[in-house]
């Protein structure tokens, strides 16, 4: 798995979120990540393989940002032993 994002961070920015990240797999398969409602990522180690959970919110229940997209989503995403 080979990760990208966009746009390139500079090494002086710590607080840099991407605006998008992907994620290529086997045979150029590949998945696109829009960070626009990113609000946390967790990482954990279990037993030699690496599990992320990211999680998107679209605002408050009464007022999402955007009415065509779900108000909480999570996104597991995980990496085991080359």
């Amino acid at each position: 798995m080979r990760l990208e994002y966009f746009p390139l961070r500079l090494k002086s920015d710590i607080n840099y979120i991407p605006d998008a990240i992907v994620l290529w797999g086997n045979r150029s398969g590949q998945v696109r990540i829009f960070t626009d409602y990113l609000v946390d990522v967790w990482e954990h180690e279990y037993f030699g393989y690496w599990e992320y959970t990211l999680s998107f919110q679209n605002g408050f229940w009464a007022n999402p940002l955007d009415p065509w997209k779900s108000h909480n989503a999570h996104l597991e995403i995980t990496r085991f032993k080359d």
